[in-house]
């Protein structure tokens, strides 16, 4: 995908620019092109986004694995101590700002879930 911004550039600001006659319109549809070009072509905007994907990825399996009408409050709970040891695993990666957000979207889930089982 990054190549192809590199590579196609101005292909992509035409095609998010279009038609559009109005000069202001025009102008702020170019900006935001370049500014989206600028962010794909920027290596640390992928470290990052594999780092929200690797950060969500437990997250999501165990929503996953709580959807089911047969989940008992232990698995509950099992699911969440395996949630919680991996982002353990943050304060000592120098990842402790997101942490606080993580833990109390995490209370959260266990809280629906519990409500959910009972």
């Amino acid at each position: 995908m990054r190549w192809s911004v590199i590579s196609r550039r101005q292909d992509i600001i035409f095609a998010q620019v279009g038609a559009e006659k109005n000069r202001q319109k025009k102008q702020k549809l170019e900006n935001d092109a370049h500014t989206h070009c600028d962010l794909i072509d920027d290596r640390g905007f992928w470290h990052r986004l594999k780092s929200v994907v690797d950060d969500l990825e437990p997250i999501c399996f165990g929503l996953n694995l709580n959807q089911t009408d047969a989940m008992r409050p232990d698995q509950v709970l099992l699911t969440f101590a395996g949630i919680f040891l991996y982002f353990q695993k943050h304060s000592t990666s120098g990842k402790e700002d997101f942490t606080f957000f993580y833990f109390g979207f995490l209370f959260s889930l266990v809280h629906l879930s519990l409500l959910k089982c009972t």
